[in-house]
């Protein structure tokens, strides 16, 4: 089972995903996705008194973001591996997305990845057209 902190960073990320969606061209570049990002997930962390982290590691989450590449290559997910294998980073998410249209379903997807139970794989899309 996840740690709760690890849960949370993974619900504020599908909102902010699902916001992302309803709204596709109010983030144009990936700085704009990573602030967001950062802003919510800061806020909670404020909220319940975890604002501040003086010299702990390895960090307990980190998140990779591809943005807009239609063939992104497996820099963040290797990065990531190997900050994991490293202990350097407990957990990690690595999103990629992309402004066209999912196939089918609600456009995200979540799969843990297979080299690295602690890091998963994030695809959003834009929502299946009904």
């Amino acid at each position: 089972m996840l740690p709760y902190l690890v849960q949370t960073a993974h619900h504020i990320t599908d909102q902010f995903l699902r916001d992302w969606q309803s709204q596709p061209y109010r983030w144009d570049y990936e700085l704009d996705v990573q602030i967001e990002l950062t802003s919510r997930l800061s806020a909670f962390c404020r909220l319940i008194g975890q604002d501040t982290v003086a010299g702990h590691y390895p960090d307990l989450w980190a998140c990779e973001i591809t943005y807009h590449a239609e063939e992104p290559d497996d820099w963040d997910s290797e990065k990531l591996t190997y900050l994991s294998k490293q202990g350097q980073v407990q957990y990690g998410c690595w999103i990629t997305m992309l402004r066209s249209i999912a196939p089918s379903g609600m456009g995200i997807t979540w799969d843990q990845e297979l080299r690295n139970e602690r890091i998963w794989l994030c695809k959003a899309q834009l929502p299946a057209t009904a």
